[in-house]
């Protein structure tokens, strides 16, 4: 065994006491991906794109993430999915086209209702690596170029092939980490089971999936958030869940949200700024704007734990007693409604 009982007893106890990992993202293979902004790691000599599933077995394959150029005729460059027999697939183009590039497929099958972390790697312009569960499935040796232009990043999907409906994901997502560099075989093997701070050297993008709200927030300084996207009624949108990986819970370190959010109301502007955020004690709630708001706090799970009402100005919220976790705070009127993320530690 690597670990003795006193280090792993005590990074369950401060996994539960932060109880950062709140959420994964779940997808109904329907309808639903996310997309996010481009991303540049990928045009770097060098990136790996890591994180956690969970599927069951389809007639079709289902991807979990795709880089793109939006360009008619044009394809993914990077292609991860899950196929029909369960096996992963990594497809690596360095030009974006429809058919072509270095295709590496795992030997175990995955499709099994069960977490599993997946790690692709660019290693310079020599090596392709494919890993699941920390160790290496597959590895490849040639010529692979940079990707030639910045691509866009979508979970969920292949936006190009409507024949196969898009090959929608069924199953959940967690800890999505986008480096702008080559983990290597020990790094991915000891890492793979921990969530990041944020401020690791070389990470382009972490999506933790732990603010349950509809931006898809990145826990790095590059703040590349993303959207949900889904038809609306009865699939609605990719959902949060509590359904989770084995991971060790790490507090993100950057500032994700209240630095400034928008009330709009008719004829009127207003500007309502939460800090800190993370908070441990007093949560400072900053309106401008001549307006009265009713405000609720809820719980991660929906209960309703606090009712305030704020004025024009700075009002100050004791959240000490409030157990760690995410919470909602919506603020609103007859004219306007709004709701904000926070997190208490």
């Amino acid at each position: 065994m690597k670990f003795a009982f006193i280090p792993l007893f005590f990074l369950a106890v401060c996994a539960t006491s932060l109880h950062a990992q709140n959420f994964s993202l779940q997808f109904d293979g329907d309808d639903d991906y996310a997309v996010f902004p481009e991303c540049a790691a990928m045009t770097a000599p060098s990136f790996t794109i890591e994180g956690w599933f969970k599927c069951t077995p389809q007639f079709e394959p289902q991807v979990i993430l795709m880089s793109f150029l939006d360009i008619p005729d044009k394809n993914a460059n990077v292609t991860l999915e899950v196929r029909d027999n369960g096996l992963v697939r990594f497809n690596f183009r360095s030009v974006a086209t429809v058919l072509g590039g270095e295709e590496l497929s795992s030997t175990a099958a995955v499709a099994d209702n069960a977490w599993h972390h997946f790690a692709v790697v660019k290693e310079g312009d020599t090596r392709l690596w494919l890993y699941i569960d920390g160790f290496p499935e597959v590895v490849t040796c040639g010529f692979y170029e940079p990707v030639s232009e910045i691509p866009i990043f979508e979970l969920g999907r292949n936006r190009y092939d409507p024949a196969a409906n898009y090959r929608f994901f069924r199953g959940n997502l967690d800890d999505i980490k986008i480096w702008q560099r080559a983990k290597n075989c020990r790094e991915i093997f000891e890492d793979f089971k921990n969530e990041s701070s944020g401020l690791e050297p070389g990470l382009f993008g972490n999506y933790k999936f732990d603010l349950n709200a509809d931006t898809v927030y990145d826990c790095s300084p590059n703040k590349r958030h993303g959207k949900r996207q889904g038809a609306l009624g009865l699939n609605n949108l990719p959902k949060y869940v509590t359904d989770v990986p084995p991971l060790v819970d790490k507090m993100c370190e950057v500032q994700l949200v209240g630095v400034e959010e928008e009330l709009i109301a008719p004829n009127q502007g207003m500007v309502v700024a939460i800090s800190p955020n993370p908070v441990r004690e007093i949560l400072q709630v900053e309106m401008k704007g001549a307006q009265k708001v009713a405000g609720q706090i809820y719980a991660s799970d929906g209960r309703l734990v606090r009712e305030i009402s704020i004025l024009d100005g700075i009002h100050t919220i004791d959240v000490s007693s409030l157990p760690s976790g995410t919470y909602l705070l919506k603020l609103g009127n007859a004219e306007v409604s709004k709701t904000l993320s926070f997190i208490k530690i």
